[in-house]
């Protein structure tokens, strides 16, 4: 049976509500990209966040990004590559700070929102990010969008780089995200994302918004954690892994 990864964001929330959910879906999950003070998150829900990775085995990371709490990280900032750098250094350390007290590696960095997008086709936003975990994490493996240039870059420099499918978003043509205002952007029938997942492992290919079949090659699948239904989601993944295979693994 091959393993898959499924990973997820944490750390996002901090309302009763929001670290239920979160808590619900860590054990369902093989690896979560935890926020850690960029957009969403503080150092004692990173430090809880690994305790209950370290219990259920889950792999757990980073999720830095690009200093905006008002605009949770989803507004592209124009910061001086030193600036930003700084910013990253910081959040990648506060991570593996709470990593390295339960007792557990930072396995990964993933960049969120705006950072994420820029830094996939942006030469030097790639840069500043690999530079960011080369100094903070450098066993870290780095998450990137599938077959975008920051994974050719990421190993150009010596990271490895895992390459990432997203179950709940949509893409367009031109295989980027597409912009979470236009229709189709996001994806919250589990029914849906259970095909997709299973084309995606049968044919290594999503279908585009526009019909556009997509090959893709991809290390892990993301469900985001602020999805509409994301257990649902979560288990209709790994039911479509099940029924073709395959096992959640990290």
């Amino acid at each position: 049976m091959n393993g898959l990864d499924l990973n997820c964001d944490l750390g996002e929330r901090d309302d009763p509500a929001g670290r239920e959910l979160e808590n619900q879906l860590l054990p369902l999950v093989t690896s979560v990209n935890v926020a850690c003070g960029g957009h969403a998150g503080s150092l004692e829900r990173m430090a809880e966040l690994a305790e209950m990775c370290r219990e259920a085995r889950t792999a757990f990371g980073a999720h830095p990004s690009f200093p905006d709490r008002i605009g949770f990280g989803r507004r592209e900032l124009i910061l001086a590559p030193e600036r930003l750098l700084q910013s990253l250094r910081e959040q990648i350390q506060m991570a593996a700070s709470a990593a390295a007290a339960a007792g557990i590696p930072l396995a990964h960095v993933k960049p969120h929102g705006a950072l994420y997008n820029l830094a996939a086709e942006n030469q030097q936003t790639a840069e500043v990010v690999i530079a960011a975990i080369q100094q903070s994490a450098p066993a870290a493996a780095l998450i990137a969008l599938a077959g975008r240039p920051l994974v050719t870059f990421a190993r150009n420099s010596g990271l490895v780089a895992r390459e990432e499918l997203f179950a709940d978003r949509g893409y367009a043509a031109d295989g980027k995200l597409l912009n979470r205002k236009l229709p189709g952007a996001l994806i919250e029938d589990p029914l849906t994302v259970g095909m997709r997942v299973r084309q995606f492992i049968e044919r290594s290919t999503v279908t585009a918004v526009d019909g556009t079949q997509l090959k893709i090659h991809a290390d892990t699948i993301c469900v985001h954690s602020d999805t509409a239904g994301a257990i649902e989601i979560v288990r209709s993944v790994r039911n479509a892994l099940q029924n073709t295979g395959h096992r959640a693994s990290p």
